[in-house]
């Protein structure tokens, strides 16, 4: 791998060490959220090289066992039993559908569908018609793949011949009768094919399309000259919404454009609209992400490891993590969001992109348009 592309896991204490000293004052002691999502990456295997992927490392040798996934998924459990709240898991990788220990996770998750339900982020490329009946027994919320714009954008991005696999994998999910989800991430390399992924995903009867922003981070750090500018993010947005409404007026229409992601509304407040709801980052508090090898990560996108549990148990990370702690501070203020009258609900955009960006998650999101004209100079100081 490129030297270039590296985006390296930093632990904890690291992190606290390169920013300024925060006060005690802000950490949030004794928190309990009222639902505990879990992205779960099983695997860093993959069969893709997306150019845009967080990931840059794609080797089996961290990859769990059925015991230790089993012994995960029980701390898991237990905790939404102590602590008497619903979870969710999202079963990811690299490509969870390559792991062996899929299906026996995923059969053992069924036994707790009264604490959580799970979902899978897939590339699809693997799906098949006997997988998704399975995935149907078991109860799978949703099976979510990617779509990145027309058909030479998507394989220019995924690789050649994928987006006929998307198609394959969308018929199989709605001739099994398993809710579709479809992601799209914007950047300059596709930004102005969203519209042809919006009319892709009502031809193939996708229940729920929603797109995130691209990080230059992992493999994807290569091509961080394709980040959007904070007026092109602005203007994505307005072309969300216009879908959003068209598409929200016919009641007959399949298809569901959800907007509810960081600085959405600020686009979609200016028309009244359903969509219009203030978005926070919600990593640290009702998410966390475990990653192959047990380490633990607020989000995938924010790759600071705060301790690993299959060495110390879940609920002590989740309780004495200091980054966790900062990151539930909802009453600071992010350096760049002082003068913003939206910040009291905004809580400064994404989270991850602030870290991917300027190494520190405690900045404004730097694709915020009602701050700034243009991306800013990257800074990595922080007042905590």
């Amino acid at each position: 791998m490129n030297e270039n592309n590296e985006h390296t896991l930093e632990t904890e204490s690291e992190f606290l060490e390169r920013i300024t000293p925060f006060s005690k004052e802000k950490l949030i002691d004794h928190f309990r959220p009222q639902g505990l999502m879990l992205q779960w990456h099983i695997t860093n295997q993959c069969n893709l090289r997306c150019m845009h992927c967080y990931q840059n490392e794609y080797k089996a040798n961290t990859d769990p066992d059925g015991p230790q996934l089993l012994h995960i998924l029980n701390q898991y459990t237990q905790l939404l039993s102590k602590w008497n709240i619903r979870g969710h898991i999202n079963i990811t990788g690299g490509e969870p559908l390559i792991s062996d220990h899929l299906f026996g996770l995923l059969e053992n998750i069924a036994l707790h569908k009264h604490l959580c339900g799970f979902a899978i982020l897939s590339n699809g490329t693997n799906l098949t018609h006997q997988i998704a009946k399975h995935l149907k027994e078991l109860g799978c919320a949703f099976f979510q793949i990617s779509t990145e714009g027309s058909k030479d954008v998507h394989d220019k991005i995924r690789g050649e011949g994928n987006f006929e696999k998307c198609i394959e994998a969308l018929k199989i999910l709605k001739k099994n009768k398993i809710q579709s989800m479809v992601s799209f991430t914007a950047s300059k390399l596709n930004v102005d094919s969203f519209e042809e992924v919006v009319k892709f995903c009502i031809k193939q009867g996708v229940n729920i399309l929603w797109s995130d922003r691209y990080l230059p981070m992992g493999n994807g750090k290569s091509m961080d000259n394709e980040l959007l500018q904070p007026a092109e993010v602005q203007m994505f947005f307005a072309k969300m919404y216009q879908w959003h409404h068209k598409l929200h007026k016919k009641w007959f229409q399949k298809t569901e454009l959800r907007m509810h992601r960081a600085l959405n509304f600020l686009e979609t407040q200016e028309h009244g609209c359903d969509c219009y709801a203030p978005y926070k980052c919600s990593a640290g508090r009702s998410l966390i992400s475990i990653l192959p090898n047990g380490d633990l990560v607020p989000c995938r996108r924010m790759p600071i490891i705060v301790g690993n549990v299959l060495e110390t148990a879940l609920e002590d990370i989740y309780e004495n993590s200091v980054l966790l702690k900062m990151l539930r501070n909802y009453n600071y203020v992010y350096p760049g969001c002082e003068k913003c009258q939206h910040w009291e609900v905004c809580n400064g955009g994404l989270r991850c992109l602030s870290y991917a960006y300027h190494k520190n998650p405690f900045m404004a999101d730097p694709q915020c348009f009602k701050i700034y004209p243009e991306l800013p100079n990257i800074n990595q100081n922080s007042y905590f």
